[in-house]
């Protein structure tokens, strides 16, 4: 007979206990737990006071903390429980700055088969949005410092802690960071389309620069966070940034983008386009309106289609409506 796991075993219990014990009762097994060495033990208690909402927590959850930033790769390998817990404290909306602070300054390098690796980039883009969140005074200090982390969790969490503090210096630090860049494109497609949520009107020119970027990854970024804005002078721009394109690549990047802008003029466009462009272009238009609005506008691009005989059009329609 196998032998369980003694983890394991305690884990299994905490989450039976949650649902069936008082809060009471609960509380005082999630202090155990916490107290326990057990990182994924504590893991699952931080999880479970989240999920219940058990304020009366905090300072276990703070210690515990505490506790596990003490030769904390020993102790918790992957910051599994310290996750947790600022989590859990984040979630309870309680002021913990002292935990979110030690946890956005700290690295925590693991031994691999390579080199070591920092496995605390989630913990400090965390951490980052809870100071964020809890109004702390100096959060943008510590999220500046973050966007610039080695870390693509963290950097992508900083730039979503920043439009949350918002105002001026934040939209300041969201346009020195895409003007500095990053390696991940998906992360400068969160910056510029955090700028588009914060102050739209002074952005949009500074997002459409982007689009003249060589690397296209970063110029549909841009395109895609125009998009998303749902504004009319940015539906003006993605159109003039169609009309201006010679190729047919920069035509087919552009098509989501007019998608996602939901508007009356651009699903007119993109009919129009559907009509009148080459048959990949417009296979890539009904593709996209497929995606977007699902059967809303299968009559529109049925009729739209109604005098094309291309084959890889007629199969655009089938893939996008009757799959």
């Amino acid at each position: 007979m196998v032998k369980k796991d003694a983890t394991e075993e305690k884990r299994a219990r905490l989450i039976t206990l949650a649902q069936e014990a008082p809060d009471d009762v609960l509380c005082k097994e999630l202090k155990k737990a916490l107290a326990s060495g057990s990182n994924i033990v504590a893991a699952q208690a931080a999880h479970i006071a989240r999920a219940k909402g058990l304020t009366q927590m905090e300072s276990e959850l703070a210690d515990a903390f505490t506790r596990f930033m003490e030769k904390p790769v020993q102790r918790d390998g992957g910051c599994i429980a310290k996750l947790a817990i600022v989590e859990a404290l984040r979630a309870l909306e309680v002021e913990a700055d002292r935990v979110f602070l030690a946890g956005v300054r700290h690295v925590q390098m693991e031994p691999t088969w390579g080199m070591p690796e920092d496995t605390a980039g989630a913990l400090r883009g965390a951490c980052g949005q809870a100071l964020a969140q809890t109004n702390y005074p100096d959060a943008l200090f510590e999220l500046a410092g973050l966007l610039m982390d080695p870390e693509p969790p963290a950097r992508r969490a900083a730039i979503q802690a920043v439009a949350y503090v918002g105002g001026t210096e934040g939209e300041l630090l969201l346009r020195m960071k895409a003007l500095a860049g990053d390696p991940d494109p998906d992360i400068m497609g969160d910056c510029l389309a955090a700028l588009m949520r914060l102050e739209p009107a002074r952005s949009l020119e500074f997002v459409a620069a982007r689009m003249d970027s060589e690397e296209p990854a970063i110029a549909e970024a841009a395109a895609i966070a125009l998009g998303e804005s749902h504004r009319e002078d940015a539906f003006a721009l993605l159109r003039a940034r169609w009309e201006s394109c010679v190729d047919a690549e920069s035509r087919r990047m552009l098509l989501l983008p007019l998608a996602l802008m939901r508007s009356e003029e651009s699903i007119a466009f993109l009919l129009e386009i559907i009509r009148e462009a080459n048959k990949f272009i417009a296979a890539g238009a009904i593709s996209v309106l497929g995606a977007c609005y699902l059967d809303e506008l299968k009559k529109d691009i049925l009729d739209a289609i109604r005098e094309r005989s291309e084959r890889e059009v007629k199969d655009a329609f089938e893939a996008a409506f009757n799959d």
